[in-house]
């Protein structure tokens, strides 16, 4: 009756909407779960959208159990057993895998340098302890998970209690100054300069040389360029020297990043 009516529309067998209401990608993901069944779960890069991780893309991408086939074009759904409860979580009322296994399951869909950007972004917010990452990578690994020991590899290259890079911008900073003729720097390095704290992207704490990446929408606006004047005015006063890289350099032109930091530490060295 209300099919018929008009108040109600078909998007797929047995799943309907309001009629005029607006679709959205949520909209999508929810249909794609009821399609599925039960058990169904967002997982994969439509779970990194969700969760707010870089790495996550437009699209609707799910886990189903074993089994199951679904015929759609615009649904790219993995098939595996149930997915234990320890890995299934919710997001506004969506069935969407947890950060933890999202992390997993994104080490064999992403390039290790998204995938590292993923993985910081997770820790430096705090969207999952390390240890519980540490435990569902070597429980799933063991099954063969592809990708696996690339993750194991990104979550081992960093101390469990030192600070990692807080944004995509900073970790791709890291990848550009890590390897050999650069010592690594310090993440987060926290300095006290003009009565104000600074956390500072990168640092060379013993040459007093801190090494910034920015991001537009992170310095944007006039009482944010101020401030950041305000902060790195205090901190050469305080005998920092400071170098800062804006997107445009550390993605297009790394090795200019590398020369000039290489160049000012061999300098406050001598």
């Amino acid at each position: 009756m209300r099919l018929e009516s008009g108040r109600w529309e078909r998007l797929h067998p047995a799943v309907y909407r309001l009629a005029g209401a607006r679709a959205t990608p949520r909209q999508a993901l929810v249909t794609a779960c009821l399609r599925g069944g039960p058990g169904t779960t967002v997982s994969h890069r439509s779970a990194a959208a969700l969760h707010g991780l870089p790495g996550g893309a437009a699209g609707v991408e799910i886990t189903v159990p074993r089994g199951r086939v679904l015929r759609d074009p615009s649904i790219l759904a993995h098939r595996t057993g149930p997915l234990p409860g320890v890995d299934v979580t919710a997001v506004d009322g969506i069935p969407v895998t947890t950060v933890a296994r999202t992390l997993v399951d994104l080490a064999a869909v992403l390039r290790p340098e998204a995938l590292e950007e993923a993985l910081d972004s997770a820790l430096s917010a705090g969207r999952v302890p390390r240890p519980r990452l540490a435990w569902r990578l070597g429980e799933l690994a063991a099954k063969g998970r592809p990708g696996a020991e690339v993750l194991r590899s990104l979550l081992d290259a960093r101390e469990p209690a030192a600070p990692v890079p807080a944004s995509v911008l900073e970790t791709r900073l890291g990848r550009v100054l890590a390897g050999p003729g650069l010592a690594a720097p310090v993440w987060g390095h926290e300095v006290r300069a003009g009565g104000r704290l600074a956390v500072l992207d990168c640092a060379y704490p013993q040459v007093r040389l801190a090494v910034e990446a920015d991001g537009w929408q992170t310095h944007s606006g006039r009482a944010r360029w101020e401030d950041d004047l305000a902060r790195q005015n205090a901190l050469v006063a305080a005998g920092w020297t400071v170098l800062r890289f804006p997107w445009s350099v550390i993605d297009q032109d790394p090795g200019q990043v590398r020369r000039e930091v290489a160049a000012t530490l061999a300098r406050l060295r001598r």
